[in-house]
């Protein structure tokens, strides 16, 4: 079937195991079958065990095996393709959460794999100037683009740069022309979905998380991520006593400590960026 090739291939590029592919066929299936679904949430509330066992039955695995998939340090949790909550009780439908439009462009034929993802990830316009417009921050422009081009060379981990600044000053255009006189293919993360509406801070951040995994081991990328601040300021992530993020925070810190595709984050607030997370970025 078209859903079972285009999991193939993804689990050829990813390195997913038979159990992680037979989650996500069953998955996209109850995404687009109706009649699969409501017969899934009619099963009730769902803990973490319930749904392990639930899915064991379902796939004729055993508990052990699902449970070790579903993990938060497996692949497809680590991609963002596929994770479960494991806090609370929900329906199958609200319990288990796959990354944005996926479910849907699993069912059609692609050419290549960042065609079936892209409402994860999009290539980037083509720069419209050069540093040489940018004389106001030759000094930061030259560090960068000496910085970049010897991580290029030497591909490392955890490569990021934030960026910041009012509204209007320039920042989305001046990475991507930094790129472009680097000699990276630069890659967005979309602000919106397919429809034109607003994307939630999670799910932009699941997507660069995706992003990271896709483009892995491919020479001469790089991604950006504008208007981090939606991330940041998202309600969706739960807060600790100290007022911080605790849903997200692991993810913040994990990324951008391994990432293997160097980053561009752009913000027009500064304060809405825990100062924790700041002596992370390399510049």
């Amino acid at each position: 079937t078209t859903v079972g090739r285009n999991i193939a291939r993804l689990a050829r590029h990813l390195g997913l195991g038979p159990v992680a592919c037979e989650l996500l066929h069953f998955v996209t299936i109850q995404r687009n079958h109706a009649p699969l679904s409501a017969a899934l949430d009619a099963v009730g509330q769902l803990t973490m065990a319930s749904i392990v066992k639930l899915l064991a039955v379902c796939l004729g695995r055993s508990v052990g095996e699902v449970k070790c998939e579903l993990d938060n340090g497996a692949k497809l949790a680590d991609s963002a393709i596929l994770a479960v909550d494991r806090d609370s009780a929900f329906s199958f439908q609200n319990k288990v959460d796959v990354l944005e439009g996926l479910a849907e462009e699993l069912t059609f034929e692609h050419q290549d794999l960042t065609g079936l993802f892209s409402a994860s990830i999009v290539s980037a316009a083509p720069a419209r100037l050069s540093l040489d417009d940018y004389r106001h921050v030759a000094a930061d422009a030259e560090i960068l683009r000496s910085y970049l081009t010897n991580a290029c060379r030497a591909p490392q981990p955890g490569v990021n740069v934030l960026i910041y600044g009012p509204s209007g000053t320039g920042k989305t255009e001046f990475v991507k022309t930094l790129a472009q006189a680097v000699g990276l293919r630069l890659h967005e993360i979309p602000t919106q979905d397919k429809h034109g509406s607003p994307r939630t801070g999670k799910k932009r951040f699941d997507a660069c998380r995706f992003a990271q995994s896709l483009l892995a081991g491919a020479s001469s990328q790089a991604l950006l991520f504008d208007e981090v601040e939606d991330v940041f300021c998202d309600p969706k992530f739960s807060r600790d006593d100290d007022g911080n993020t605790s849903g997200l925070k692991g993810w913040v810190n994990r990324l951008l400590e391994t990432n293997p595709v160097p980053t561009f984050w752009v913000t027009n607030h500064l304060g809405a960026i825990d100062p924790a997370y700041r002596p992370r970025f390399d510049f």
